[in-house]
């Protein structure tokens, strides 16, 4: 074969299978803006380092924002009106406040917001109560802490 003929061959070769990287590229990243979620989340814990690390790990994540903390329970039902979160993630002993009634408050308004409590108690019958007042997610902050974003995501 001619230099010519081997050089065309390799020419639309090239042509082709830059042309399908392309295309299968575009394909690729039209599936992932589909799959990007913008989440809003409330933090509710007394714990200033639980919530500095829930911020952290979620920094990591563009889609995922945290629009609140609250250590305090007092107002919080007014705060989740204000911020209508999509999620969030509720400690259930609080101090001088119980967690498991802002629970039942949350899911008692029909509000489609997911809920994870996150506890230091994993004690199966809080798990059970939980779930029974509609908690999404029952972790455990020594467990399940590195699981959050993906648990977020599902």
């Amino acid at each position: 074969m001619s230099k010519f003929v081997i050089f065309l061959c390799k020419t639309i070769t090239y042509n082709l299978f830059s042309f399908f990287l392309q295309t299968y590229f575009h394909i690729i990243s039209n599936l992932l803006k589909i799959k990007e979620i913008n989440m809003k989340v409330l933090i509710i814990d007394d714990s200033d380092l639980i919530r500095e690390r829930l911020i952290s790990k979620f920094n990591i994540y563009k889609h995922i924002k945290v629009i609140g903390l609250s250590g305090k329970v007092h107002d919080i039902m007014d705060e989740i009106r204000a911020y209508d979160p999509d999620a969030i993630i509720l400690d259930i002993h609080l101090a001088g406040e119980n967690g498991i009634e802002i629970l039942k408050n949350i899911k008692n308004q029909k509000r489609k917001t997911r809920v994870i409590v996150l506890t230091t108690n994993s004690n199966p019958k809080y798990r059970k109560v939980c779930m029974k007042y509609g908690a999404d997610d029952f972790l455990d902050k020594a467990r399940d802490f590195e699981k959050i974003p993906e648990i977020m995501l599902d």
